[in-house]
C-alpha cells in the first residue's frame, strides 16, 4: 500500500508526479518560490527559512549588512549609554562614601545573566556550566 502525508504548507506542495506509480513517489514543490526537499519542507539555494515550514527569498547582501551595522549601532549606542549611566550613579554613590548600591547592581546583572544564558538549549562546555550553578 501507498502512504500518503499531508503537506506541511499547501503553498509549498504541488502535488505528486503524474504517471509516478513507485512506492515512494516524490511529488512536485513549488520550485519558482524556493521550495524543495521531501514534503517541500527545505529551501532551496537564495532563500531562507522564515516561518513554519515556510521560505522567503534572502535580501541582497547590502540590504543584510545595513541591517546588522544598524543593529550593531543601536546595541553599541545601548551599551554606551547604560555604561555612563552606571558610572556617574556610581560616582553619586561614592561621594556619599556608600558601595553597596555598585555592589547590589553588579550582583544583579550576575544573576540576570546566568538566568538569561542557562535557558538557551545549547550545548555549553562544561567549565560555563559551572558557572550556572554558583
Amino acid at each position: 500500500s501507498l502512504k500518503f502525508f499531508k503537506c506541511f504548507n499547501s503553498e509549498a506542495c504541488l502535488g505528486a508526479t503524474p504517471g509516478d506509480n513507485s512506492h515512494f513517489p516524490t511529488g512536485r514543490c513549488n520550485y519558482d518560490k524556493g521550495y524543495e526537499g521531501p514534503l517541500c519542507t527545505g529551501c532551496r539555494d537564495g532563500y531562507a527559512s522564515s516561518a513554519r515550514f515556510s521560505c522567503s527569498e534572502c535580501p541582497p547582501l547590502s540590504v543584510s549588512v545595513m541591517r546588522m551595522l544598524g543593529l550593531t549601532i543601536l546595541v553599541a549606542g545601548f551599551l554606551a549609554l547604560t555604561v555612563r549611566n552606571t558610572l556617574k550613579s556610581a560616582k553619586k554613590s561614592a561621594e556619599k562614601g556608600s558601595y553597596m548600591n555598585v555592589y547590589l547592581r553588579i550582583f544583579a546583572n550576575y544573576i540576570q545573566l546566568v538566568s538569561m544564558t542557562s535557558a538557551i538549549e545549547m550545548s555549553w562546555p562544561d567549565q560555563f556550566k559551572e558557572l550556572f550553578f554558583v
